[in-house]
C-alpha cells in the first residue's frame, strides 16, 4: 500500500494522486497541513532517507528559510517536532510504500513522472542493472547489486 502526504494546491500533489489513480494502483492520501503526521509517520519516512532531514526539507519553503538558522542546532527530537508543528516546511508530495508486513518499504519525495514510475515497478532491482555505470556503486552497490573492485 502506498501512503501519499500531500498539501491541498501543491500542484506536484495532485499530478502524483492523479498518476496513482489513472493506473489503478491502491493508496491513500493524508493532508498534513490539515492533519498533523504522526512522529510514527515522520520516523517512517526517515527510516528510507539516505541524508536524513536533508532529504525531506523544503529550503525553498518559507518556513525553512524563517527557521534556517536554527535548524542546524536542533536536536533529532526537536527537528521531528518541528516538523509535525510546521509541515509545510517539508517537500511535497511524499510518497511511502510499505510492505505486507506494514514496515515502509521505498519513498519518494517530491513529484516528477519517471521517478513516480520507477518508484512503482516491482522489479525495481533488476531495472537497476541495466543502467549504464552510475558512478555511485561503491556507496550504493547493494541496492543495485554491482559490485566495485577496488584494486583497480
Amino acid at each position: 500500500m502506498v501512503k501519499v502526504f500531500i498539501t491541498n494546491g501543491c500542484l506536484g500533489c495532485r499530478k502524483a494522486i492523479k498518476f496513482f489513480q489513472e493506473n489503478n494502483i491502491e493508496f491513500s492520501k493524508k493532508d498534513f497541513s490539515t492533519n498533523k503526521l504522526t512522529k510514527k509517520e515522520l520516523i517512517d519516512i526517515l527510516s528510507l532517507t539516505s541524508e536524513g532531514f536533508n532529504d525531506i526539507l523544503s529550503v525553498k519553503s518559507k518556513d525553512y528559510k524563517s527557521k534556517r538558522k536554527e535548524i542546524n542546532d536542533l536536536t533529532i527530537n526537536q527537528m521531528i517536532n518541528l516538523i509535525i508543528n510546521t509541515p509545510m516546511i517539508l517537500s511535497r508530495p511524499i510518497c511511502l510504500e510499505y510492505d505486507k508486513e506494514k514496515k515502509p518499504f521505498r519513498l519518494l519525495v517530491g513529484y516528477n513522472a519517471n521517478d513516480i514510475e520507477i518508484f512503482l515497478r516491482k522489479d525495481h532491482k533488476k531495472t537497476f542493472k541495466h543502467i549504464p555505470s552510475c558512478g555511485f556503486e561503491k556507496q550504493c552497490g547493494a541496492l543495485c547489486g554491482r559490485v566495485v573492485n577496488e584494486n583497480k
